[in-house]
């Protein structure tokens, strides 16, 4: 028989923002409900496309039950505005998979679920309904079955008209008279006062319904008799509060539900959109069981390049007083209702600016340059470096053009020089693996890279500046051109930058993937040389032609200072930095794993004596189980496999009970022993040194990250997290660390931005910041701000900075929504000017299309006039911080050129090391500490001409444990 699929759209919504822990994607917007939704729906697809679907969502807007009750739901609090946001991309999830979504105003989701349920076994279709609301149970009848979700939002139980016997004892008809007895405390129906669960089943398996109970009250006793005469009139209308509608005049054709499945280009299209790998990888699975017909068994495992990538028509809808078909077209112009209909996808319109409002936005690389034609890999002009040419290519090298180095491997920072591309206007020389190491050590080649005369261009100068230190400790000279950083400053929200980007967009040259040449991942292999050459002689022509375009462009845009006076000289600093590395001591390390096993096994046996049991505490299961069943503590959240046990909810249950800050502390050192521990055991090269990678174009915000190791993501909320620290030595003796840490540098950034007079008083009078706000949040005088009061302003301090809304505030102190709603008002009346200065940032934001910091940097934000609420909020927040957070970055990046120019200039021999956050870290000769210090001081210090004054803390120590004490 054919099967109609009905989901009840917030309550599975609701349920996969409270199971699941926040998410966010890569551009900072909140994602767990359609990553949630996503499970569920894979889940239900993958074991079988249903013959019709359907999304049903509550409207919005006040419900007929609350004209007969008023306090009808009142008791629940207001969705957060972090789950509302995410309901217009789960629509956008709905839309490509082409299912379609229904709303009316007046009624509840379960009220359109219920008709549309009847209308099925009108037609003799069964229907299948998912919901995590056990209210739909009501519904439950031999052609219709009700899935709950139970843990999660992928483990389904299934009930049918037997199973809803077995377990309340009455048949699924009588759920409302149940309600109308018992009431229901999340909905605020009262019921009958005085009768609980156990004896409104009784009172149900014996009479059926309210009917026959109040028929049978002389069989009662007195006083539930009593009981019941009173509450009569309540009973009915809690009945009637409870009852799902089945009637309701719907516009609508069951056919127009019919489901064919879904468009896999749409679906990875969002999938790509919101960064949900692990879909991804389930995706070419489920096309071919859930996909249209026309479009399964595609090339390349089933994602035909002929697919189309839009959605059709007509998928989601919201109406005023009806549905309207899908199929018919919606009154149009003046005559349409005020939110009558909604076509495709975005429900009604959320107050937010119009489409027509919005501004225009071209790509800032693909936009940038139109070519008539793009020239083939295979057409760019080529010479094949042998022997008998290394001579002249040598000689071509004088009047300067682009290299291309490719590296084996591809990626990572362990890897080497492989092949060698070199491109000017007459086209593209290339050398091959076997001679590269003959052209590499020739004099003119270093001398091509060395001469302070002679321009030159290439992708990655960061690499190229490593490739000649190895070869000859130095790095290159002259005017330097990176085709990275430049993309990178053009549009610095990019997931990757790929050299083929630059060649096609600026050069004009089209160049193939990566992937399509060599293959990905564990298909990696080496094309034979002729088709490899090519493609690096095609990238090496395409970057030389894209060079004088991609320079244009940062000029136009205002950025080409912050290109060629910052970004392309930082790039040798970072490749020293990286070459030099930081020693690391061995034997300090093996005494830590040490110690933190002998904790750890106390800690072990502590938690076993709190919990009065044994058990595996690296089981999720087995810790639940104790914390949840044995201790009594409350249930935070749910996962697929039980209550969850993660950081978060063990941080909300902290004061419950003294066993959880022990398992925190647990958790926190078995981390630092695996990932720290043994992680930078392993990182240790030859030398004895860690070379950690740093990442110059991969932040939005411009701020540096690092790997193999991260640095950055050291904890250090124990003792012994701060302790790894102990490690990082001096690679000489008789030198010592020197650590140089700014002060609070995006809140004086902001002091600069806002102009607030109590800000700028406070830096002025170098007061402590986090102190002063505490004053103010909870209206005592400085004496009386405990540790607690300053930890909380500190927390409101820098969430302002990220826009940060009552909910988030309320979830990082765990206070409730009210109170910190409270703080952020007062903070706001404390410093007048940071409101506005966020407020004018956010206008500016809408009215350019993008925001800035003090040095020019830029961030589009195409989303700031987005109809969606959720990307719209998402860009207003980024309006706010990337300013502060991208000048800091600058402003540290600033700092280290000045380090590295007056180091050379007066000849120290210290050496920078590492950045980390708003940190220096160098290594130095003892005899030059005086020196140094004063140096750095004023280097930081002077970086920037702020408002404020700019504080830099140093501090030097036999390690950088000691350096930080």
């Amino acid at each position: 028989m054919a099967r109609l699929v009905l989901i009840d759209g917030n309550s599975i919504a609701f349920r996969a923002f409270y199971a699941l822990p926040p998410l966010t994607d890569r551009k900072g917007r909140y994602t767990q409900v359609p990553y949630g939704f996503s499970l569920m729906l894979f889940h239900l697809l993958e074991r079988g496309k249903p013959d019709f679907l359907a999304v049903a969502f509550d409207a919005g807007v006040p419900v007929f039950r609350q004209e007969a009750y008023e306090a009808y739901k009142a008791t629940r609090e207001r969705a957060p505005e972090e789950f509302k946001e995410q309901l217009a991309t789960l629509r956008e999830l709905l839309d490509a998979f082409g299912i379609r979504w229904l709303e009316l105003p007046g009624f509840e989701a379960d009220d359109v679920i219920g008709t549309l349920a009847r209308e099925a076994r009108t037609r003799s279709l069964d229907a299948d309904i998912l919901s995590s609301d056990r209210d739909l149970l009501q519904l439950l009848e031999p052609s219709v079955r009700v899935g709950l979700t139970r843990k999660g939002v992928t483990e389904i139980e299934w009930y049918d008209e037997a199973r809803f016997r077995e377990e309340y004892g009455f048949p699924p008809a009588s759920l409302p008279d149940y309600k109308g007895l018992a009431g229901d405390a999340s909905d605020n129906i009262p019921g009958v006062p005085g009768i609980g669960d156990k004896t409104a089943r009784k009172l149900l398996a014996a009479y059926t319904t309210l009917e026959g109970v109040y028929a049978h009250l002389e069989e009662l006793s007195p006083k539930l008799r009593e009981k019941l005469s009173a509450h009569r009139e309540q009973a009915f209308l809690s009945r009637n509060l409870a009852t799902i509608r089945r009637d309701l005049e719907l516009n609508l054709n069951l056919e127009d539900l019919r489901y064919p499945g879904f468009s896999p280009a749409a679906v990875r299209s969002f999938l790509r959109e919101y960064a949900f790998q692990s879909l991804l990888q389930r995706l070419p699975a489920l096309a071919r069981v859930a996909g249209r017909e026309e479009e399964r068994g595609g090339p390349r495992g089933g994602f035909g390049s002929s697919w189309a990538e839009g959605v059709p028509s007509g998928v989601g809808q919201a109406v005023q007083g009806e549905l309207w078909d899908a199929g018919t077209p919606s009154p149009a112009g003046d005559e349409t209702p005020g939110d009558a209909v909604t076509e495709t996808g975005a429900g009604p319109s959320d107050g937010g600016p119009t489409a027509e409002a919005a501004p225009s936005f071209a790509d800032p690389i693909l936009g940038a340059v139109t070519w008539e034609r793009l020239v083939s890999w295979r057409e760019v002009p080529l010479t094949w470096v042998g022997d008998s040419e290394v001579r002249s290519f040598l000689e071509t090298l004088r009047s300067g053009g682009t290299f291309f180095l490719a590296w084996d491997p591809p990626a990572g920072g362990k890897r080497r020089p492989y092949a060698l591309a070199y491109a000017d206007e007459r086209g593209s020389w290339v050398v091959s693996p076997e001679l590269l190491p003959r052209v590499a050590e020739a004099p003119e080649f270093r001398a091509f890279l060395a001469d302070p005369a002679v321009s030159k261009a290439t992708y990655d100068l960061k690499g190229a500046h490593r490739f000649a230190l190895g070869a000859w400790g130095d790095v290159l000279r002259g005017t330097l051109d990176d085709h990275l950083l430049a993309m990178y400053l053009l549009d610095p929200t990019r997931d990757a930058y790929p050299p083929q980007l630059a060649a096609s967009a600026f050069g004009g040259v089209d160049v193939p993937a990566d992937e399509e040449l060599y293959g990905k991942g564990a298909k990696f292999r080496r094309p034979p040389w002729t088709d490899e050459g090519h493609f690096l002689g095609a990238l090496a022509y395409g970057l030389y032609r894209a060079t004088p375009h991609l320079r244009s462009e940062l000029e136009e845009k205002g950025l080409l200072a912050l290109y060629r006076d910052l970004e392309v000289p930082l790039s040798a600093v970072l490749a020293r930095m990286e070459h030099v590395g930081v020693r690391v001591d061995r034997d300090v390390l093996l005494r830590l794993k040490e110690e933190f096993g002998r904790r750890l096994a106390e800690l072990e046996e502590e938690i076993y004596a709190l919990a009065g049991v044994r058990f595996n505490l690296n089981s999720p299961k087995q810790l639940a189980d104790v914390l949840f069943q044995k201790l009594g503590l409350p249930p935070v959240k749910k996962t697929k496999t039980g209550y969850s046990t993660d950081a978060e909810t063990l941080e909300k249950l902290a004061g419950a009970h003294e066993v959880v800050p022990k398992l925190l502390d647990y958790r926190v050192l078995m981390k630092l022993q695996s990932t720290y521990v043994d992680g930078l055991l392993a990182e240790i090269g030859p030398d004895g040194k860690v070379h950690t990678t740093f990442n110059q174009a991969q932040t939005a915000t411009g701020r540096l990250s690092s790997n193999e190791p991260n640095l950055q993501n050291i904890p250090i909320r124990l003792e012994e997290g701060r302790r790894l620290r102990l490690a990082f030595v001096p690679s000489e003796p008789g030198w010592k660390i020197l650590s140089a840490d700014y002060s609070q540098i995006e809140l004086r950034v902001l002091a600069h931005f806002s102009r607030d007079p109590a800000l700028l008083e406070a830096f002025h009078h170098d007061q402590d910041i986090h102190r002063r706000t505490a004053m103010d949040l909870f209206g005592v005088s400085e004496d009386q701000v405990t540790p607690e009061m300053r930890r909380a302003a500190k927390t409101v301090n820098f969430g302002i900075i990220y826009g940060i809304s009552d909910y988030g505030l309320s979830q990082q102190l765990g206070i409730p929504r009210k109170e910190a709603a409270a703080f952020i008002e007062r903070y706001f009346a404390a410093y007048p000017g940071v409101k506005r200065y966020l407020d004018e940032a956010v206008e500016r934001a809408r009215r350019d299309g993008y925001v800035t910091t003090l040095f020019g940097r830029r961030r589009y934000l195409p989303e700031i006039r987005d109809r969606n609420f959720s990307r719209r909020s998402f860009a207003e927040r980024t309006a706010m911080n990337t300013p502060i957070q991208g000048t800091a970055a600058d402003i540290i990046k600033r700092a280290m050129l000045r380090v590295d120019e007056r180091l050379a200039a007066e000849g120290l021999r210290a050496r920078l090391l590492l950045q980390v956050h708003d940190e220096l870290v160098f290594e130095f000769p003892a005899v030059e500490e005086p020196r140094l210090v004063d140096l750095v001081r004023d280097a930081m210090e002077g970086a920037a001409d702020l408002a404020v004054p700019l504080k830099v803390d140093i501090h030097a120590g036999a390690s950088w444990f000691e350096a930080k004490a």
